[in-house]
């Protein structure tokens, strides 16, 4: 997994505009903060969406309708847990 994290890493480095960049980097930095641990689970995956939300808008397409969580959740077994976990 950390070996897909660099390379991702290296390419966001050359095709990624200052957006996606910044928005990762918040990713990466809730993620090594220990202080974190006790909304850990939910957050990251939140923040996960920022960075896909962030990457769309760097493609120019529009966001407008999706809701923070929407993006991850096509990657989820159960989607609806991620709803239950916000409170929706």
């Amino acid at each position: 997994m950390e070996a897909g994290f660099l390379e991702f890493s290296k390419k966001l480095l050359l095709w990624g505009s200052p957006d996606v960049i910044r928005t990762y980097e918040d990713f990466q930095a809730f993620g090594q903060d220990p202080g974190n641990a006790a909304t850990a689970n939910v957050e990251i995956l939140l923040r996960v969406d920022d960075v896909f939300q962030s990457m769309r808008r760097d493609l120019d397409l529009e966001n407008g309708g999706l809701g923070r969580g929407d993006l991850i959740k096509l990657f989820l077994k159960d989607a609806a847990e991620l709803n239950r976990m916000l409170g929706r």
